[in-house]
């Protein structure tokens, strides 16, 4: 939000010796798509892997003490967000810098056109801050996946051991040991492991997504059919032996009317 900020005063011309300022760049030749509408496509599944993993705060909201409020307050959040802080910066960074002067990163460089000091440093300490919030909420995904997988059998029973607050310690520690994995492998492999996660992150999240969607599409046909089976039994004038005249329909445990006995 600091960064949008500075870039809307820096566009406005409110920064004294900036050297940047107004919207010109995006009226210029090379200034806003430069190389086409294809390569917003194609950089699409490069950034697409900065948002995998938004579906998080649903498992957070899961676990509050109303999950339906929470999850939708949750998931609207996500919405404003996105379109706030990413959309926002982008639109500082194309209008503020031509794209073939981010060589130090696009915010970097925008801050230092602007003539902010110590911007370098101030984006380290931004990165370190965002990578260590991804790391932890990495790590909370992976272990109750997990500890759900398990409570459904598709995965060792192990993983469902909880502590007395109920955090699914197995769960975490199996975690932490792929995440250490992959460090060592960045570390042995430093030029082939990151660039290969980096390249196929996009179209692993597209998959993963995609997969989301389609069970979705079968679980709510699958539902709304167990529904109206629900509704079609109903209680009807049947003898009944009591003599009231009526044969009763109880629902069983998966909420379908059955006669009863």
């Amino acid at each position: 939000m600091a960064f949008i900020i500075v870039g809307i005063l820096a566009i406005c011309g409110l920064i004294p010796d900036s050297g940047v300022s107004g919207l010109h760049h995006l009226w210029e030749p090379d200034g806003f798509m430069p190389n086409g509408f294809g390569a917003v496509i194609a950089g699409l599944l490069v950034t697409m892997f900065s948002f995998m993993g938004t579906e998080i705060v649903t498992i957070a909201a899961a676990e509050s003490p109303d999950p339906k409020r929470g999850i939708t307050k949750a998931v609207n959040s996500v919405i404003w967000r996105i379109s706030l802080f990413y959309l926002g910066s982008i639109f500082v960074v194309v209008a503020l810098m031509p794209y073939d002067r981010l060589d130090d990163g696009s915010y970097q460089s925008v801050l230092e056109a602007i003539g902010l000091p110590g911007s370098a440093l101030i984006m380290d300490l931004v990165i370190l801050t965002a990578v260590a919030s991804c790391l932890n909420s990495a790590l909370y995904t992976a272990s109750r996946m997990l500890y759900s997988l398990g409570s459904r059998r598709d995965a060792p029973q192990a993983v469902r051991s909880l502590t007395g607050n109920g955090v699914p310690w197995v769960a975490v520690l199996a975690s932490m040991i792929v995440g250490f994995l992959a460090v060592i492998g960045n570390y042995v492999l430093p030029d082939k492991i990151f660039g290969y996660l980096l390249a196929t992150s996009g179209a692993v999240a597209l998959f993963v997504y995609l997969s989301v969607s389609a069970s979705q599409l079968v679980l709510g046909r699958a539902l709304r059919a167990r529904r109206a089976a629900a509704r079609a039994h109903v209680a009807v004038p049947v003898p009944d032996s009591r003599g009231d005249g009526l044969h009763r329909r109880r629902p069983g445990a998966d909420g379908v009317r059955r006669r009863a006995t």
